[in-house]
């Protein structure tokens, strides 16, 4: 039964429950489909189409809980955490097979990772940084750098931007230093200096989930289902996008942010404008938790398991990726 304007009553049967418990996912999904191409301006030319993975590979069962994906440009290989034990998982590109593993650390809540010539640095939950250095050797060395990011702030994901040498650590919820939030309604980018090893006080980007929720309602489909799950109560505004990773094109030096809850990867340009959303379809990406680049610009999306298995895809880059000097070559 469910109250109205303090005054008018309505009760649902159980078959039209039922009904609403079918409708809204093939709203949602028909969402996706129609939407995948949505942008925030009006450019459509983003070359991925991420309907049509080039690849799909099924991962082995020790990573079904996949948490974070980077790219090994030297090796030409993937590297993958996940988010219990310490170690970096190798994996191959080209059949998703896990090459070789090798252990950095003790069992722990890793949630992103990033390749930086012959370091790797992995990032727990809580913001404490780990740098494993040698990864490629018999015994590799790890170091750890606490930051004052802390649980509460739940660290998802971790890139390298080349450009400034610093690392972007993306918080998943508190976006604020602070014990008191200053952010509302945003999720935020923190940049750690690698040369000074400090984290800034101030967010590198602020993701502001107003703006995402008024780009995507403007899909039919999205706006009809999002305004029934807000009368049944099912639908919950504090945590409808949560970050789950985040890469740097290698050619556009775009960051792309990936999030599980939501279902959404969300582009912004190099000086932090929001240059794209594309909603993704729930069959293909069940529980999105890792995203990586090759250095040609192939995109790796990795898949928690999520009561099947855990997959990897693979989309192949387009021409547009690259900056007009590389095609003439």
């Amino acid at each position: 039964m469910i109250r109205l304007n303090n005054y008018k009553y309505f009760c649902f049967s159980r078959p039209f429950l039922l009904l609403l418990a079918v409708l809204i996912p093939t709203i949602l999904l028909l969402s996706a489909c129609a939407t995948e191409s949505t942008t925030a301006s009006e450019n459509n030319d983003f070359a991925y189409d991420l309907s049509k993975p080039d690849k799909v590979f099924e991962l082995p069962v020790v990573l079904d809980e996949i948490s974070g994906l980077a790219y090994d440009d030297v090796n030409d290989r993937l590297i993958a955490v996940q988010d219990e034990l310490g170690f970096l998982f190798f994996i191959n590109p080209d059949n998703g097979s896990v090459i070789e593993r090798i252990k950095f650390g003790k069992p722990g809540d890793y949630e992103g990772i990033t390749w930086v010539n012959d370091t790797v640095f992995v990032v727990r939950s809580d913001g404490r940084i780990f740098c494993v250095a040698n990864y490629d050797k018999a015994s590799p060395s790890t170091t750890s750098y606490k930051t004052p990011l802390s649980a509460k702030n739940d660290v998802e994901g971790l890139a390298y931007d080349a450009t400034r040498r610093k690392l972007l650590l993306l918080n998943k919820r508190d976006p604020s230093l602070k014990k008191k939030n200053q952010f509302i309604g945003k999720r935020a980018v923190y940049e750690f200096d690698l040369g000074s090893k400090t984290l800034a006080d101030e967010p590198a980007l602020l993701i502001d989930i107003e703006q995402l929720k008024s780009a995507i309602e403007k899909n039919y489909f999205s706006k009809l289902a999002i305004r029934i799950g807000r009368f049944l109560s099912l639908y919950d505004e504090s945590s409808d996008f949560m970050p789950s990773a985040i890469a740097i094109h290698p050619h556009t030096k775009d960051f792309y942010i990936l999030a599980h809850i939501g279902k959404l990867l969300v582009v912004y340009d190099s000086v932090c404008q929001l240059k794209y959303i594309k909603q993704l379809d729930p069959a293909l990406f069940g529980q999105p938790e890792g995203i990586a680049f090759s250095g040609d610009a192939d995109l790796f999306i990795a898949n928690e398991a999520r009561g099947g298995m855990a997959k990897l895809l693979r989309f192949n880059s387009a021409s547009v990726h690259k900056p007009e000097n590389e095609n003439n070559r």
